[in-house]
């Protein structure tokens, strides 16, 4: 008999061992809520297999209580720890809280309180009895009604956690239902033999052997877990970092139900997780049943799709992936959710709290900012040559940087500033920026040239309405060493200007000053320009009509003595001058309409070929066929292209050719046109043309802006022929 217990003492020696070795194992795998479970649950079995070995070797009946009782914390800690993994086990963890695990203990703890009174009480126990077996000192113990309470509730929590195991098991796929049965029937062999022993169904040796098949099961059951490395479509260990991150997760099976679901998934379908777990997936998607419908049977998803929950829009992003199994069958799908809203308003709050802790970023991002609007203004300045209008367009700029309620802008007009402009309230004049006072600190800062800031300067001067002037700025607009002006805003309320109002309006004024000076540069130019074009109007007027009306003039006062001697040669002499005054005119009709460019536009193209042709004949003295097949008026743009290309190959004739005969034909229809100047002068090898000297290069960019094609061929001593076809695209479109 004695041989048993010794056995028996192995046994549980090597169930010590094992718990050991199985607790710290999983405790280096904490982070996983299940192994963390496991661990606490292997703590516990320890505890009791410990206390039941040293009771064993005790060798006073002191101690062997003593260690009864220890043995005990284990006994009543195990249930509930059991209960709690397969809770985690079972994808429930979000169901644990501290409230729930304080009322599943109370039970368990009055056992406990009472066990460790048994002295003084016989609820728990009615009586204590050491025997021996060899050197090994057992103790038996005389169960009490409230024993018996509480190895009931006890027996509640196994069963519960074995119902939770075997409803996973016939939710998963068959192909995890393996996995489950180990767990399941791990659980079972220890619950079984505690019921038999407990209830004298087996041989009562006095030591309960329980933690040598709870210790069986725990290897079964970390090697399950572990060899798996926590994965699987029913997770046997669920990974931290899922549980806890904010993109919902989900799994469902080959038959569209919920095997597995993450705390953020659940908060998505706004449903408990008990009442989605081993349903179809379309509980998640309630809201959206469409997209249930749009991706099934498809084996990778990614898309987007807005929510919309208490009046806001929710934008979230979909994936749907296939999980297969080691022989690549497919069993199942994982489900990815992402809010990208919330994403973006962490993203906005991060940048909020950047911008408050940061003023050095915070000043650079409004230096930043000012740039741009002062970039801005200057584009829009920048955009009109015209002085008034720039002038205009200041003070409606200024006003969006530098907030005012009247300004005024002097311009340097010779030698004395002149009022050019003022804006503000209604029946505001420049009587009120005409006083001394005003003057005289308007001359200062031209002078000086730097912005200021008056506080009060004028509050005893109002404007014409009777509103005083709290607080007056200036600054003067300078571009490089030159004054233009100066440039002064108001305000009638008690918000003075700053020093740094005043850096931004004299940044402001520079650039107004350029715009102003460049409108300046441009009018100068303007006025170069016309100049120039009446210079060369006069040149071309002495060259060409003077030249002919003075050589009409002589053959007119020769013509009678001519007359007289020989009649004939007096009728010639008449058809000449007849020539030299229709070329005279000719010549005054093309010089009218170069000095009134519009009327190019109001003629048919032909007539104005005409005209041309005319001039260029009667100048050179040689024929110029014109021959005009079709004619029409152009649009305005295409004309004037036409005419100036016709009139700069007339003139490369006359100045380059040394032609005797030239040829014009134009076909110009609404929608299409064409141009053909020929002469039959010297022409030139292509190779080593000279657009700059010819022109050419000119008429090629003309062409190109109404977009026409230019065509010219030349060949030495055989003449040169220019060809331009144009073709109204549009039209072609609509037609």
């Amino acid at each position: 008999m004695e041989g048993i217990f010794f056995y028996i003492f192995l046994l549980l020696f090597l169930a010590t061992l094992i718990f050991g070795f199985v607790g710290v194992f999983t405790w280096s795998r904490r982070s996983v809520p299940e192994a963390r479970m496991l661990a606490y649950l292997m703590a516990a079995l320890l505890i009791w297999t410990g206390g039941e070995l040293l009771g064993l070797l005790a060798g006073d009946v002191e101690n062997i209580i003593l260690l009864g009782k220890i043995r005990y914390l284990g006994v009543m800690s195990a249930p509930v720890l059991w209960l709690l993994f397969v809770i985690y086990f079972s994808g429930h963890g979000v169901w644990v809280t501290w409230r729930r695990v304080g009322w599943l203990i109370v039970l368990p703890a009055l056992g406990l309180l009472f066990n460790w009174t048994m002295e003084i009480q016989t609820w728990y126990y009615r009586s204590v009895i050491v025997s021996h077996a060899g050197p090994l000192h057992i103790l038996a113990l005389e169960p009490g009604w409230l024993y018996w309470v509480n190895l009931l509730y006890l027996y509640g929590l196994m069963l519960a956690s074995l119902i939770i195991l075997f409803r996973m098991f016939m939710v998963v796929p068959h192909a995890y239902r393996k996995r489950i049965a180990v767990v399941f029937f791990s659980a079972l062999v220890p619950f079984l033999w505690n019921v038999l022993y407990n209830f004298d169904f087996v041989w009562q040796s006095g030591i309960d052997i329980t933690p040598f098949f709870f210790s069986l099961a725990a290897l079964v059951i970390s090697w399950s877990l572990f060899h798996n490395r926590f994965s699987g479509i029913a997770p046997i260990a669920r990974d931290l970092v899922i549980e806890n991150m904010s993109d919902g997760m989900m799994v469902v099976d080959t038959s569209r139900r919920i095997v597995d679901i993450n705390p953020a998934m659940v908060k998505f379908a706004n449903l408990p997780a008990a009442e989605l777990i081993g349903y179809p997936v379309d509980r998640v998607f309630q809201h959206r049943k469409d997209l249930v419908a749009q991706f099934q049977g498809k084996t990778k998803v990614e898309t987007g799709f807005t929510v919309e929950r208490d009046g806001q829009q929710i934008d979230f992003e979909l994936r749907i992936s296939v999980i297969f199994t080691n022989q690549k069958k497919m069993v199942g799908r994982l489900i990815e959710l992402r809010d990208v809203s919330g994403r973006r308003a962490k993203t906005q709050e991060l940048e909020c709290y950047v911008q408050q802790n940061a003023s050095l970023l915070a000043d650079e991002l409004e230096q930043r900012q000012l740039a741009e609007s002062l970039l801005k203004t200057m584009m829009i300045l920048s955009s009109s040559l015209d002085r008034n209008e720039i002038v205009i367009e200041i003070l409606d700029q200024l006003r969006k940087v530098i907030p005012y309620h009247s300004a005024a802008l002097y311009l340097l007009n010779g030698n004395k500033l002149q009022l050019e402009r003022v804006v503000g309230p209604e029946k505001i004049d420049g009587k009120s920026y005409t006083t001394p006072r005003r003057q005289d600190q308007i001359q200062k800062i031209f002078h000086l040239r730097k912005a200021e800031v008056f506080i009060s300067a004028y509050s005893n001067q109002p404007n014409e309405r009777g509103d005083p002037v709290y607080s007056s700025m200036a600054a003067p607009l300078v571009v490089g060493q030159e004054a233009l002006g100066v440039l002064t805003i108001d305000r009638f309320e008690s918000v003075p200007f700053t020093q740094e109002n005043a850096e931004i309006l004299q940044a402001f004024t520079n650039q107004a000053a350029i715009a102003i000076k460049n409108a300046e540069y441009y009018q100068q130019a303007a006025q170069t320009a016309i100049l120039e074009e009446r210079n060369r109007l006069a040149q071309e007027l002495h060259d060409a009509v003077n030249q002919t009306l003075f050589t009409a003039s002589i053959m007119a006062e020769a013509l009678p003595q001519i007359w007289e001697r020989n009649p004939e040669q007096g009728k010639q002499g008449l058809l000449e001058i007849r020539q030299l005054t229709r070329a005279a005119l000719s010549e005054m009709r093309t010089l009218l309409m170069e000095l009134h460019p519009q009327r190019i536009t109001e003629k048919t193209l032909g007539t104005l070929l005409d005209h041309l042709t005319h001039s260029v004949s009667n100048r050179l003295r040689i024929p110029i066929e014109l021959e005009v097949v079709q004619d029409v008026i152009l649009m305005p743009e295409v004309q004037l292209a036409f005419y100036r290309i016709a009139q700069e190959s007339l003139n490369n004739i006359m100045k380059h050719a040394s032609a005797t005969q030239a040829w014009v034909v134009l076909d110009a229809q609404a929608n299409r046109a064409s141009l053909l100047v020929r002469d039959d002068g010297e022409g030139f090898e292509m190779g080593n043309s000279q657009p700059e000297n010819m022109g050419l290069g000119i008429m090629r960019a003309r062409a190109e802006k109404i977009g026409a094609q230019f065509n010219i061929q030349s060949q030495l001593n055989h003449g040169t022929e220019i060809r331009l076809t144009w073709e109204n695209g549009e039209a072609g479109l609509d037609e």
